[in-house]
């Protein structure tokens, strides 16, 4: 290769670029869309690059098939396992993140997917509709019992109850069916607690509050397991169409390339985006699957079990590959219908084929041409007799459904996924009587409907994040069934004053320190940088390591582990400084180290011991009482390692105990604590405070037996109601209320709001405004050099901002 090629000095290239990954590559990278311009001899030699990018993916597929996905596939179904997970399924259609991610899914029995973060920036992400209906239609069409999905990562130690039902019922709406949360810690110990955020565990302040979501999505995972999702349109994926498109270098800025591979995807995702929300019920489809799983019958096309009634190809769809090219002259000569919004393609396999234009349009009635998907388009080709929504587009809200054909009846369910939006739903489906599930108590209601010439009209409303699971039965409602009672209107009652009372003591995180180590002196480090200093003089020279292994490395075997030889002469000391208000003394106050055994601790000279037994927050964090040797004014906390040990990683050290936490110009200072009342955690002192408040109140002898809690204006992961000392249940999504009744006794009755924060506040991300919602390991690594002022820190708002309500109906 030279700056200049020419046919000369690379000779007859094309059977080397053609399936050698490394020198396609470099093409790639250094000519892009222009190849055909520095390179006229190459080109004119090779005949059509399109057809050369679409042959080596192709290959590159066919290869990972055959020496990875069938052996191991057969592996499974002999041992009797079922394989599951997820491949890099985010990047479609970028063939280097997977070939085709509907081919690889057919070899798993449980295949899955991974959704990570909680943020609109995205879209790859949550809000990627194209990934869950890949997986979903792989599961119709190959009749597998689970869709699997990894949920939550990276989303932040913030993550409300709100946000996991609201993703988790975008992605069951989809036709996920099967949720693994990640992740569950076995420790927060050094590094973990940064590794993308949340852990479904003990370690989280809402974990004695998590049961009644987690019953949510199991009696939902075995709704979305009922019957089949019968959809009678299949949308041809345009996979291969992406391989011809492919540039490894910035395919938006290289030449003038208008048809990038780039647009493919987003027009793509415009589609898909469009017909969940005009509730149109659709496939997608592989033609790598359709190439072993394919067949026409009468005037349907096949999918292993699913039989289709139209094929729509997207737009920019231009390659078809040879099987589903013939099936589609079979499946128009029997009748069949296509609806095209990328006329007629010209690619067989890569390879130009203009004949196909004359062989498939002669079925010009059949075929049926758009520029741009519209509403007569939907109206008349993609609605299905069974299910009329009406208006869906006056609907509001965000909302997506999901429907199952069961042997006696119709199973719906109905998700908004708007933050904000409450959505007002119509539609008719087929059913003489309609049942209502409530996910969240396992009640069963019927419902006061009409039926009409065997459908029946259903009206209701969706809150933010609201969702409804309903069956349409061909039969009539059985007895035992009960109808959801008018509440009718409710009034407030005249209740005692609030007390507010803190369930856990008060924390603060100190993240700067002063290292020694090996003869030098830092000053004012942020952790993370101190941890890398240590690792850096120990490692760099070694073993090349001149960052945090933990944070930056992954553990093959004993990989870091073995490194752990240093004599006695190493070690290293941290200082970490903390002010206590003149005139105040804490009647309590703890400090917390990560596995103290490694370390000698004093403060404020003074050498400490661990209380025996005692943990906080993590099973490996040690609890010392420092109550009586700290002072007003500045107070040392120091931790030494003699010798160095690989497992020393530096972290943060948490105080807890009976005190405020006061900004100043630069970190935080210890005061007396203020009177408790509503509000803002953060402004009342406590900005550290990751935990739980209660909120209670008397309610004197009432006559009304029926009585609910309405919060208003409140922050936090969840917030559980009790009576009288017995749960009621949980709020964590609008409406954001909760009948209490079957708790109340005769007389006064005591009604408590616990409000729970999350470890966001006390763990971070701290510094340079973090983004909510997309939390990496890589979020914490960054902090200003000397510790800011501690208005900068990052830090959310939890509490009761209004005082809640008891409302009698």
């Amino acid at each position: 290769f030279t700056d200049e090629p020419n046919i000369n000095t690379i000779g007859g290239s094309s059977t080397v670029i053609r399936f050698t990954p490394v020198l396609f590559n470099r093409f790639e990278k250094k000519y892009g869309y222009q190849l055909e311009t520095y390179l006229p001899c190459l080109y004119e030699e090779i005949g059509d690059w399109k057809n050369v990018r679409h042959d080596y993916y192709a290959i590159l597929l066919e290869m990972f098939l055959e020496r990875w996905g069938e052996p191991w596939n057969k592996y499974t179904e002999e041992k009797n396992l079922k394989w599951t997970g997820h491949y890099w399924e985010n990047g479609w259609p970028d063939p280097q993140h997977g070939g085709d991610n509907m081919a690889m899914y057919a070899l798993h029995q449980y295949p899955g997917i991974d959704m990570l973060f909680n943020t609109d920036t995205r879209p790859d992400q949550f809000g990627n509709i194209r990934a869950v209906k890949e997986l979903s239609s792989v599961v119709n069409q190959l009749d597998k019992a689970r869709a699997l999905s990894e949920t939550y990562g990276g989303a932040g130690w913030e993550l409300t109850f709100d946000d996991m039902k609201r993703l988790g019922d975008w992605e069951y709406v989809l036709g996920v069916n099967l949720m693994n949360q990640h992740l569950s810690h076995m420790t927060l110990r050094g590094a973990r607690k940064r590794d993308y955020p949340q852990s479904m565990s003990y370690h989280t302040s809402w974990w004695e509050n998590y049961k009644p979501l987690n019953d949510y999505f199991h009696r939902l995972s075995f709704a979305m397991t009922a019957g089949k999702q019968m959809n009678k349109i299949l949308i041809l994926e345009p996979t291969s169409t992406a391989w011809m498109l492919h540039s490894s270098i910035n395919r938006r800025t290289v030449g003038s390339a208008p048809r990038s591979i780039d647009d493919l995807k987003d027009q793509f995702h415009e589609l898909l985006t469009q017909l969940e929300k005009n509730q149109v019920e659709y496939d997608l489809g592989c033609e790598s699957i359709i190439k072993t799983h394919g067949s026409v019958k009468g005037d349907q096309f096949v999918v292993g079990s699913r039989a289709y009634d139209l094929i729509v190809l997207p737009p920019m769809f231009e390659n078809l590959m040879e099987g589903t090219y013939a099936l589609l002259l079979e499946y128009l000569k029997n009748g069949g219908k296509v609806l095209s919004l990328a006329g007629i393609p010209e690619r067989l396999d890569g390879n130009l084929a203009t004949y196909m234009t004359e062989a498939l349009g002669q079925y010009a009635g059949q075929w049926i041409m758009a520029d741009q998907l519209k509403k007569e388009h939907i109206a008349n080709y993609l609605g299905a007799p069974d299910f009329l929504p009406e208006q869906p587009e006056t609907w509001g809200g965000n909302v997506f459904h999901h429907r199952r054909i069961l042997k006696d009846g119709q199973l719906y369910f109905f998700t908004n996924y708007d933050k904000e939006g409450t959505a007002n739903i119509s539609f008719a489906g087929a059913g003489k009587s309609v049942v209502q599930f409530d996910l969240l108590t396992g009640e069963i209601h019927a419902l006061d409907v009409e039926e009409n010439e065997g459908m029946i009209q259903l009206a209701f409303s969706l809150p933010p994040s609201g969702s409804k699971l309903l069956v349409f039965s061909t039969k009539s409602m059985r007895a035992d069934e009960k109808s959801i009672e008018d509440p009718g209107e409710a009034q407030a009652l005249s209740v005692s004053e609030t007390e507010v009372k803190r369930l856990q003591p008060n924390t603060l995180t100190l993240d700067y320190c002063d290292l020694k180590v090996e003869g030098k002196n830092y000053q004012d480090l942020y952790f993370y940088n101190a941890s890398d200093t240590i690792y850096e003089v120990y490692l760099k020279e070694i073993y090349g390591y001149n960052y945090n292994p933990w944070s930056n490395a992954v553990q093959y075997r004993t990989r870091i582990l073995d490194k752990n030889d240093f004599d006695s002469s190493t070690g290293f000391e941290v200082s970490y400084h903390f002010l206590i208000e003149d005139g105040f003394t804490p009647a309590s106050l703890n400090a917390v180290i990560e596995w103290p055994h490694f370390y000698k601790v004093t403060i404020n000279d003074v050498a400490i011991n661990a209380k025996p037994g005692e943990w906080w927050l993590d099973k490996s964090f040690g609890v010392f009482d420092v109550s009586a040797h700290v002072k007003p004014g500045k107070n040392v906390l120091t931790i030494v390692a003699a010798p160095m040990d690989i497992l020393a990683e530096v972290e943060p050290v948490y105080l807890f105990g009976d005190f405020g936490v006061e900004a100043m110009e630069k970190g935080w200072k210890l005061v007396p604590e203020n009177t408790i009342s509503l509000g803002s955690w953060k402004t009342g002192l406590w900005p550290f405070y990751s935990h739980s408040v209660s909120y209670s109140k008397v309610i004197p002898n009432t006559e009304k037996p029926r009585l609910k809690v309405k919060l208003n204006k409140w922050a936090g992961t969840v917030a559980e109601v009790k009576v009288n000392g017995n749960s009621a249940g949980i709020i964590g999504w609008q409406p954001y209320e909760l009948d209490i009744s079957n708790l109340l006794k005769d007389g006064e009755n005591k009604v408590e709001v616990i409000v729970t924060g999350s470890l966001k506040n006390l763990m971070g991300p701290h510094h340079f405004n973090p983004e909510r919602g997309f939390v990496t390991p890589w979020t914490f690594f960054r902090a200003p050099v000397e510790q800011p002022a501690g208005s900068a820190y990052d830090l959310f708002d939890y509490g009761l901002f209004e005082d809640f309500e008891v409302l009698s109906y």
